[in-house]
């Protein structure tokens, strides 16, 4: 393994879906055998409205945030559980 490899580690998408969770799963499992840093990331994608051009009320990005922190926790307990063998799989 190269040492920009190894700096890098695993990186994996987490979008709260069934087909997330068990990314999540396997990456952990991947960079714990692999010794290399598991980074978990979630998109929050930036919505544009063209019509009616309104602005979205503030509390909508507030919103985003907090449901790209869940799915967040979530994932990052899933890794957990399965490097350490607690809880089931996804």
């Amino acid at each position: 393994m190269s040492i920009l490899e190894k700096r890098l580690g695993v990186v994996v998408g987490a979008d709260g879906s069934p087909a997330s969770n068990a990314a999540v799963c396997w990456a952990a499992r991947d960079a714990a055998m692999r010794n290399v840093q598991l980074t978990i990331v979630h998109v929050v994608s930036t919505d544009v409205a063209t019509w009616p051009p309104m602005p979205y009320p503030d509390t909508w990005a507030v919103w985003q945030e907090d449901e790209g922190r869940k799915i967040l926790a979530a994932a990052h307990k899933i890794a957990d559980e399965s490097v350490t063998g607690s809880g089931s799989s996804p």
